[in-house]
């Protein structure tokens, strides 16, 4: 058996970065919309926020990349310890570990929603009036029934189909569930294959051609823990020039515009060939971005650093809390104070007051939600096999 590797606090801090990203797109898609649509009539900082939508910058806030660099971490880090122990164990637990890890805080967080709703906290309406982001952010918690689509939601629609009528966000859970359990039972499959290569990209193939880029980014993630380890990656670190070069066409990649608009961007100027794989920008750049931290250690040291390991332990609460918190005290923030200090210090304002509630809540929330399901999987799957075991136990004396 291979000894494990040291822990990879880096992977942590990457996560960490991409959530508080995601928080910043949807923050800007409420009070600088434009640097999403490119809808000049909406821009509010005389064209800045636009040319920044449109400029390879925009890729600090593009929510969908970010995503896809969630599924990739998902991927590599679910199958890297099976890979380097080759415990089949390990992934048995995953599997049975993996829907309760993941329920119990999407519960509460819907339940967290439907209280906010219950009470009014909501100033979501009035906001985007003001800051012409109806489009996206009027529709949010604006229906009837509330109570019978939190059941819905709570026991089938959010975790199976990503129903994401109560947090915008949590499209992705289904995702996340599906593309866990698909690592687990593809490792698990090919434990004793050793044609492992052919058959991972015959999946990657598979979902490819079935337009599944969510699932090719968890493919992804699987190859990136098996060339870590056949060809030591990391231990023999690529240039620095080749990792500044992937990594700058990375940023490119990740910046293509999620609305697929390319008026005004340097994609415009793409040929028909090139143009035709854009919808899978984001898949490539997340991979790539993951990569080049894998493979050159230094560049490890930023997302290593404290603040962003911290970040990353209480990213999945961060990332379920931030847009409610953006909807109730970030938005009744604004309406407090930007009629007397003004449109962009209100915004300002809104975001400071939205990060100082937000990063408490995710702490807590970690500590006495997130941490407590990752406690009862384990317990879930140390029951099952006790069971299992008991049962075995009992049919040896009786044979």
């Amino acid at each position: 058996m291979s000894a494990l590797r040291p822990s990879v606090p880096y992977l942590d801090g990457i996560r960490g970065i991409a959530a508080f990203l995601v928080f910043a797109h949807h923050f800007l898609l409420v009070f600088y919309t434009s640097t999403y649509t490119g809808v000049v009539a909406a821009g509010k900082l005389d064209a800045i926020d636009i040319m920044y939508g449109l400029s390879p910058f925009s890729v600090l806030t593009n929510g969908n990349f970010w995503v896809h660099v969630f599924f990739t971490l998902s991927g590599f880090v679910l199958s890297r310890k099976y890979i380097q122990s080759n415990e089949p164990e390990l992934l048995v637990s995953g599997m049975h570990r993996r829907f309760i890890r993941l329920f119990i805080p999407v519960a509460v967080s819907l339940l967290l929603v439907y209280v906010l709703m219950m009470v009014h906290a909501f100033s979501n309406v009035k906001v985007a009036s003001i800051t012409g982001s109806e489009w996206w952010f009027s529709h949010m918690w604006q229906f009837d029934a509330p109570f019978s689509k939190l059941l819905n939601s709570l026991f089938y629609s959010t975790m199976f189909q990503g129903d994401s009528i109560f947090n915008t966000v949590l499209w992705t859970i289904s995702f996340e569930l599906y593309g866990s359990l698909f690592v687990f039972a593809f490792l698990l499959f090919t434990h004793s294959v050793g044609y492992r290569h052919i058959l991972l990209l015959l999946v990657f193939i598979y979902f490819y051609y079935s337009n599944q880029s969510a699932y090719v980014s968890f493919v992804s993630g699987i190859y990136l823990a098996i060339i870590e380890k056949k060809r030591s990656i990391g231990t023999t670190p690529i240039r620095r020039d080749l990792a500044l070069t992937i990594l700058a066409l990375t940023l490119l990649l990740g910046s293509y515009p999620s609305n697929g608009n390319k008026a005004g961007t340097v994609f415009e100027h793409l040929g028909h060939t090139l143009l035709d794989f854009a919808p899978w920008y984001h898949t490539v750049g997340a991979y790539l971005l993951v990569y080049i931290f894998v493979a050159r250690p230094s560049f490890q040291v930023i997302p290593g650093m404290s603040v962003f390991t911290q970040l990353g332990k209480i990213s999945f609460s961060l990332y379920l809390l931030h847009v409610p918190v953006i909807g109730s005290v970030g938005c009744a923030t604004f309406l407090a104070v930007y009629k007397t200090v003004g449109y962009h210090i209100g915004a300002l304002t809104a975001f400071i007051s939205t990060t100082i509630v937000l990063i408490p809540l995710s702490i807590l929330f970690t500590k006495y939600v997130d941490d407590k399901a990752v406690a009862l999987s384990k317990m879930f799957y140390e029951m099952l096999k006790h069971r299992h075991l008991g049962q075995l136990s009992g049919r040896a004396l009786q044979d």
